[in-house]
This record gives C-alpha cells, sequence and structure tokens, in this order.
C-alpha cells in the first residue's frame, strides 16, 4: 500500500511538473524571458533564437481572421525599452516595427537625425518625419512643414499639424499651445473636439484647472454642469518614455 502511495506522488508530482513546464513555455512566456535576459546581460542576440515571423488566426464574431506576429521584433521592442540600445532597429524585421524604433530613439536621445531613416516611400511620410522631428525636439514651430499647401493633400478632412501640436502637447503639458490648434485632427470632425482633447493631455497632472477649463469649447447649449466638469473630472497622461539627459 505505502509504495502504490509512492507511486501515485511521484505521477501526481511528474504531472504538475509538465503542466507547469507547458503553461510556462510559451511563446509570449518566451519572448519575456529573452527579452528580460538580454536588458540584463545587455546582449541582443538572447532574441535570436525566436521565430521571425508567426502566421496566426483568432476568431472575430464567427469569422475566422488571419494575422500577422513578429515574435522576435516583439522581443527587440521590450530590450529597447529596456536598454534604448541604438543598434536595435537594424536588427528588426517588419517595417512598421522599424518606424516605431526610429521614432522612439528620436524622442528618448532627442534627436531627430534618427527620423531621417523613417521610410522616405510611405505614402505618410511627408506626415509621420515632420511629427516625428517635432516630438525630438518639443519645438511646436517644428510643425510648421505641415502647414505647405502641398505637403497636406485637400483630400484629407483634417489637419495634421493638429496631430503635431497635441503630440508635443502630450510630452510638454503645455496647454496654451492648444490654442493653436486651427483643424480637427485625426479621427475627430470638429476642431472644438480637438482643441479639447488637447488640453485634456495638457491637464491631466493639473490640480488647478481655471484657466486650462476657460479655454475648453463646448456647444452653446451645454449645460453649465457639465462645463463645471473639466474642474474635476479624471484626466489619463499620455505614456511617454523617458528621455536620456
Amino acid at each position: 500500500m505505502k509504495k502504490i502511495l509512492i507511486a501515485l506522488i511521484i505521477l501526481l508530482a511528474v504531472f504538475i511538473g509538465v503542466t507547469v513546464y507547458k503553461r510556462g513555455d510559451t511563446l509570449e512566456h518566451r519572448i519575456d524571458t529573452r527579452a528580460e535576459d538580454a536588458a540584463k546581460t545587455g546582449d541582443i542576440t538572447k532574441c535570436d533564437s525566436l521565430p521571425t515571423i508567426k502566421e496566426t488566426s483568432y476568431d472575430r464574431g464567427g469569422e475566422q481572421v488571419s494575422g500577422t506576429e513578429y515574435p522576435r521584433d516583439t522581443c527587440l521592442q521590450n530590450y529597447l525599452r529596456a536598454t534604448n540600445d541604438k543598434g536595435t532597429c537594424d536588427k528588426m524585421t517588419n517595417a512598421g516595427n522599424k518606424e516605431y524604433c526610429y521614432n522612439y530613439l528620436a524622442e528618448v536621445y532627442s534627436d531627430p537625425s534618427w527620423c531621417n531613416k523613417l521610410d522616405s516611400k510611405s505614402p505618410a511620410y511627408w506626415k509621420t518625419s515632420v511629427i516625428c522631428k517635432a516630438i525630438a525636439t518639443l519645438k511646436i514651430e517644428d510643425c510648421s512643414p505641415l502647414d505647405d499647401p502641398q505637403l497636406n493633400p485637400p483630400r484629407f478632412a483634417y489637419s495634421p499639424k493638429t496631430d503635431c501640436i497635441t503630440e508635443i502637447v502630450k510630452r510638454t503639458h503645455n496647454y496654451k499651445n492648444c490654442g493653436l490648434i486651427n483643424g480637427p485632427s485625426y479621427g475627430l470632425f470638429e476642431t472644438s473636439e480637438s482643441k479639447n482633447e488637447c488640453l485634456k493631455y495638457a491637464g491631466c497632472e493639473l490640480t488647478d484647472r481655471q484657466d486650462l477649463c476657460s479655454m475648453m469649447q463646448y456647444p452653446t447649449n451645454t449645460i453649465p454642469q457639465i462645463k463645471k466638469q473639466c474642474l474635476t473630472e479624471k484626466w489619463s497622461c499620455w505614456p511617454v518614455p523617458k528621455r536620456v539627459q
């Protein structure tokens, strides 16, 4: 009886061990552990053992949707955020991930020259390159190239310069710059909506919002109680990487 009990305990231990191993050996887990190891050791090649591309599919309302993931790039992105290693971008596979990497380095090092590495053949380059440089310098005047009609196709129903100003305000929290907005940002229909959104990013850490709230724009039929909410409602700050001094 004692031998049987010991055998059952051994089998149970093996089962638990295998289960834990399987749960901990997911691709997501390997990405996290490789990135942590790479950051701790400063060895970026720790990410190299991960697959470059992974085809995926998932159910969306009864419809199978396929997609592509880049596990090694994800590991490199995690490593990048932990180390700010300037050699990370060139090891990435996906063009969009490389763009993210160059934008990140331009911001953390306050160095707009990284923006020159963005894909100049991209249809959005005329906009993304300017915003990338403006974020690096945090100078509103660096958004000025987006005033050029040749860089601002009339087919767009939004103001690229508004997007540029808002990106800077997310980082500086200078709400007075929101007053420079003169057109809707991407995804919004009214200039007033874009200004209000900009002001919320700017005031996310303010305790005294009297001056900021006086700049908010509302429809003429807005009741006073709605306007007063500006003084107390919770706003979330935009997450930005810490700059290297």
